[in-house]
């Protein structure tokens, strides 16, 4: 009886340092979550200043628009200008 004992005492040492041990991985995993958390606002912050998807197309058409003109419309530009080849 009492050799299961004191295995039993053995056992619950290696029980306690074990977690002992996962107390310590779960403090190390819980601030680097933290960190991440923080990072991850910081980035949110940064990205919302950046323009919209719909801008950036309505940007970009408008400018291929206006250079599409310009070249169409050249030679007119050239008359009133009074640029001649």
């Amino acid at each position: 009886m009492e050799v299961r004992i004191a295995r039993l005492e053995s056992d619950v040492d290696y029980i306690k340092r074990d977690i002992g041990e996962l107390k310590t991985d779960v403090r190390s995993l819980r601030d680097g979550f933290n960190r991440i958390d923080g990072s991850l606002a910081r980035f949110e912050e940064r990205v919302s200043h950046l323009p919209g998807k719909s801008f950036i197309v309505t940007t970009s058409v408008g400018a291929l628009t206006f250079f599409t003109a310009v070249v169409l419309f050249a030679d007119k530009i050239r008359e009133i200008v009074g640029v001649t080849h």
